[in-house]
């Protein structure tokens, strides 16, 4: 839990130095975090929410507005990282 706690926040740190460009989609920071996490752990619905600072449903339904799934970005991060 510990560990989990310190990557967290430094997903957070991290996220914070990102230029923050108008618009942003949110499909565009849910990849920021994945990949920001991707590395050091299994990115979950609930871990990326949870760097966004909002609740899991309240992700779902902005993804869904924007036409995507989690494990639809998730599986496309994974192929674009895969040697």
């Amino acid at each position: 839990l510990l560990r989990y706690q310190l990557h967290l926040r430094e997903a957070r740190r991290l996220l914070d130095l990102l230029p923050k460009p108008k618009g942003e989609s949110v499909v565009d920071k849910v990849r920021s975090v994945i990949l920001l996490i991707i590395q050091d752990s299994s990115p979950t619905i609930e871990r990326v929410a949870e760097c966004l600072g909002v609740p899991v449903r309240t992700l779902q339904r902005r993804l869904i507005r924007e036409g995507n799934a989690f494990s639809e970005i998730l599986n496309e991060i994974r192929r674009e990282l895969a040697p």
